[in-house]
Parts: C-alpha cells; sequence; structure tokens
C-alpha cells in the first residue's frame, strides 16, 4: 500500500463530521489530520472483498436503523450496501 499526504487531505480530516470522528481511534484521526491518505487502487481486490465482507457481517440486522446502510435499487431489485470501510 503506498501512503501518500497532501495539505487539502489533512485539511479534509480536520472537516470531517463528528459522527465520523467519533467512530474513529485518537491514532486514525492523527494519521489522516497528518494529511495521509492511501488511494483505493493500493489495495489488492482480495483486500477490499475482506474489508467489505467485514463490514457486511457487521451489518446483519437490516431491520435496524443502521445509518451506515445504504439502500440502492428500485423494487425488487434491493441491495444494502456499508457506507464505510472502516
Amino acid at each position: 500500500m503506498f501512503i501518500q499526504s497532501s495539505p487539502e487531505s489533512a485539511q479534509a480530516a480536520k472537516q470531517l463530521p463528528e459522527e465520523i470522528r467519533q467512530s474513529l481511534s485518537a491514532e486514525e484521526l492523527a494519521w489522516l489530520e497528518s494529511g495521509k491518505f492511501v488511494e483505493l487502487e493500493s489495495f489488492t481486490p482480495q483486500r477490499i472483498i475482506k474489508v467489505l465482507q467485514k463490514g457486511i457481517a457487521g451489518s446483519q440486522n437490516l431491520e435496524s436503523d443502521d445509518s451506515s446502510l445504504l439502500l440502492v435499487g428500485n423494487t425488487g431489485n434491493d441491495m444494502y450496501v456499508v457506507e464505510s470501510f472502516g
């Protein structure tokens, strides 16, 4: 994985909504606020699938009011996706 850094990324991290900030550890926030980021292309497909599986497994109850789930589709073709990769 290729770690990059930019002042724009640091500024964006400092403007994250409080809801997202609360879900991150102090170490993760410090890493982001230092301007570091990783582009999605630096992950292998296997790693991306593993992260998605973990997110889906943690969101098994689709009836709950879980704001991290998004409903995508129309009648008969619905699917639920997880908004966060964390």
